[in-house]
């Protein structure tokens, strides 16, 4: 390889990278002012199509070549098409894999001339080492993504109840102080929400502890789906789970929220032996002395609740 090849590569990996696409943008510049006049490209397997799709190109080309174009070539010799080639006038070309460390071609670059015989061995080694150089950089960006990804469901895992999949208790409490400050400097009005299923040692008893973990479920997917993106959700402990209803403007609008929910219960629930009813408790945020005490407030309000619903069950009993 002679040295004007040499410090064309140099230039593309003396550097770091913020991303894959700025990567091969340079490798594209550095190839089409290296080689003859043609048309460089870069392209990407599509896993689920079967196809590459170019995703970028450098050089005087045509719609045959764009950005998004797809074309039809096996994975490991992804070499242009005879339509292609006369679409464009092509007489040489060359196409390299960029290969996976697994062997699996990841992408491909080609070079495209209309002059006969335009590419030299030289050329073709240059093409080569920025393919093998761009499937590096695509891995790394793959490995840095599958990191990020890894560490983010280790964290979502430690603030996650792994059996509703609301954000467990240490969660939700720091959600309610934070918002509990807020209400008290007048920023925001909010309310908390808490529930329950005042029977479900009954259900387990009649249908499985399966059935009612299903049950539980069911609640608490039907309260996520009712929440707002600003709303706080939460599961307080085996029984109890809870919502901030940031912006609610006092008990009437709380009220209309559970009316909301009860019916997304029904729904979600419907194929159920029965429907959960759960009984519900509420607090506002401002006007309380300290975060706990707004729990401890909604949660006498929901045990205030239950009393009167099992006293109501237990006369039509009677």
């Amino acid at each position: 390889m002679s040295a004007a090849a040499v410090t064309v590569l140099a230039r593309l990996a003396e550097r770091t990278y913020q991303s894959f696409s700025e990567a091969a943008g340079q490798a594209l510049d550095l190839l089409e002012e290296s080689l003859p006049a043609g048309v460089v490209a870069l392209g990407r397997f599509d896993e689920d199509e079967r196809v590459y799709r170019v995703l970028d190109v450098r050089g005087a080309t045509s719609e045959a070549l764009a950005r998004g174009t797809v074309l039809p070539m096996p994975r490991e010799a992804p070499n242009p098409d005879v339509e292609l080639l006369d679409a464009l006038a092509i007489r040489s070309w060359l196409a390299v894999p960029l290969l996976a460390s697994n062997g699996d071609a990841l992408g491909a670059l080609w070079a495209l001339s209309t002059d006969e015989n335009a590419y030299r061995e030289e050329d073709w080694a240059l093409v080569a080492v920025c393919a093998r150089l761009l499937a590096a950089e695509w891995e790394g960006v793959q490995l840095r993504a599958d990191l990020r990804r890894l560490r983010e469901q280790l964290r979502d895992r430690d603030r996650t109840d792994h059996v509703t999949g609301l954000p467990n208790r240490q969660s939700f409490l720091e959600a309610l102080e934070r918002e509990w400050r807020l209400c008290k400097r007048g920023a925001v009005e909010s309310h908390m929400v808490v529930l329950k299923l005042p029977n479900r040692s009954e259900i387990e008893e009649r249908y499985g502890e399966a059935m009612a973990t299903l049950m539980l479920k069911d609640v608490a997917e039907a309260l996520q789906a009712v929440a707002r993106k600003t709303d706080h959700t939460g599961r307080l402990d085996d029984e109890l789970m809870g919502v901030i209803l940031v912006g609610c403007k006092g008990r009437e609008g709380a009220e209309a929220f559970v009316s909301r929910l009860c019916s997304r219960i029904a729904h979600v629930a419907r194929e159920r032996p029965e429907v959960p009813h759960p009984v519900f408790g509420f607090s506002p945020l401002g006007g309380i002395e300290e975060p706990v005490a707004v729990l401890e407030a909604a949660r006498a309000d929901l045990e205030t609740a239950a009393a009167l619903a099992a006293e109501r069950e237990a006369e039509l009993a009677s």
